[in-house]
């Protein structure tokens, strides 16, 4: 979820599921088809809003996914928390603001399956058309640099 917040840095947080994510990564170098593996999926990114009281209803219920586990949570960048109030949850470094709208990225998924994963309807949605696997390349190259040959 990070590199998303990364690659798209007009989002003020990321949220991503984590089955979408079908392998672990080997140590070391990555190659294309590893990523390809990794994110079999052809998922785009998209962009909505919410308000801060739904990202708090967002956080429940990933916690009740994590407590249930009826299908996989939610990787959320740039949020954290301590307790279940708002004056305890963070987006990046700053207290969240129930009533504040909030700019998400994601992908087409969590957006088709937002009363899954969310628990709230996102409103301004965005699709922005970029493949997610394509987003996470981008940010490997970014950090580590392009691999000179093979795949």
């Amino acid at each position: 979820a990070q590199a998303m917040v990364w690659e798209y840095p007009t989002a003020d947080l990321a949220m991503v599921n984590n089955g979408g994510f079908r392998r672990n990564l080997p140590e070391g170098e990555v190659t294309l088809r590893d990523l390809h593996e990794y994110i079999p999926f052809g998922n785009t990114i998209v962009f909505f809003s919410c308000y801060g009281r739904d990202l708090m209803t967002a956080q429940a219920r990933n916690l009740e996914i994590m407590e249930t586990k009826p299908y996989d949570i939610m990787t959320v960048s740039e949020a954290s928390w301590l307790v279940d109030s708002a004056e305890d949850f963070l987006i990046g470094n700053n207290p969240l603001q129930l009533d504040k709208i909030y700019r998400v990225v994601s992908h087409d998924y969590i957006l088709s399956q937002w009363d899954k994963y969310l628990g709230f309807k996102p409103f301004d949605v965005e699709e922005q058309g970029d493949l997610f696997l394509d987003a996470i390349i981008n940010q490997i190259q970014k950090q580590f640099g392009p691999r000179e040959s093979g795949d």
